[in-house]
């Protein structure tokens, strides 16, 4: 029975582990954005590490909660027979918790500013294809002019 609970201690700890790299790229990821100039490739980079992460969490998690399934009527009935491992669970759920909730509000913080700077980056756009429709237009309008330039404005004197 303590090899199982010494087994979900390993996976709270791990989980956790891999919560603080998140947190880490979040980061990266905030830097990023607070540059002037986004750099993309580097961006999604994190993008793609994170969900790595976020994928060996996932596994993490269902193991856990396996083993847990399997345990958990017979912790129960034994609780006290078990008291400083739960206590060291307890310990690290609480830890994962906080982490967890860091993260979310990394996370939305990261969510907000990307939004701002992809409506930044759209509202650039909007001008310049107004500014090259401007110059296209005038363009136009200069080629089709067909008039005669003013004599005053041709004769040398």
């Amino acid at each position: 029975m303590k090899r199982y609970l010494s087994v979900l201690q390993d996976s709270l700890r791990q989980k956790n582990e891999l919560l603080t790299e998140l947190g880490q790229l979040c980061d990266e990821q905030e830097s990023i954005l607070r540059d002037e100039t986004l750099d993309a490739d580097t961006f999604d980079g994190l993008v793609n590490q994170k969900d790595v992460l976020i994928d060996r969490i996932v596994k993490l998690d269902n193991g856990f909660e396996a083993v847990y399934d399997k345990i958990r009527d017979k912790v129960e009935i034994e609780k006290k027979l078990y008291t400083k491992e739960i206590s060291q669970i307890q310990e690290l759920l609480t830890k994962t918790i906080e982490l967890t909730t860091v993260l979310q509000a990394k996370e939305k913080r990261l969510k907000n500013m990307l939004d701002r700077k992809i409506a930044g980056m759209k509202k650039e756009i909007g001008q310049a294809r107004r500014g090259s429709r401007a110059a296209y237009d005038y363009y136009k309008s200069m080629s089709g002019y067909g008039g005669t330039i003013p004599s005053q404005f041709t004769e040398k004197s």
